[in-house]
């Protein structure tokens, strides 16, 4: 599908790592992950930059961005983390990275929510491509 959705993220989590391996499109949209509380997926509000090694950054203000751009077809893998920083705010920060066979990326974020984080989604900032390779595998501390 164009999208995955995990609900229910145990209360009292400080830290999710999303992994992904050899993850593909049908598309050249950009991955993006967004996060949210029990009501739904925050789409706006996010301060997010992706990169490229030693190229410029593109920034995102509607999700996470897990690269700066993509080619349909390939191949990606990556290792991505949520922590926690202020629970009074919700405020959570976002690194990570990963690589084709071609390039690597680099990201970093932050967003505050409105609750206690209860749910991400995974999707392509287009939100028509479709998911046709690959895994994503998420752990909670």
């Amino acid at each position: 599908g164009s999208s995955r959705t995990l609900t229910d993220i145990p209360s009292g989590v400080k830290r999710v790592t999303v992994m992904i391996e050899q993850l593909s499109t049908n598309g050249t949209s950009i991955y993006l992950l967004r996060i949210g509380p029990s009501g739904g997926v925050v789409t706006s509000g996010y301060d997010c930059d992706a990169g490229s090694m030693g190229n410029s950054y593109t920034n995102s203000t509607a999700g996470f961005l897990l690269m700066q751009t993509t080619v349909a077809a390939s191949l990606y893998n990556g290792t991505y983390h949520l922590d926690l920083f202020n629970s009074s705010t919700n405020q959570w920060c976002f690194s990570g990275g990963c690589t084709t066979s071609n390039d690597g990326f680099v990201t970093h974020g932050h967003v505050s929510l409105s609750g206690a984080l209860n749910k991400l989604s995974l999707t392509t900032v287009g939100g028509s491509e479709v998911f046709d390779s690959g895994a994503v595998n998420i752990q909670f501390q």
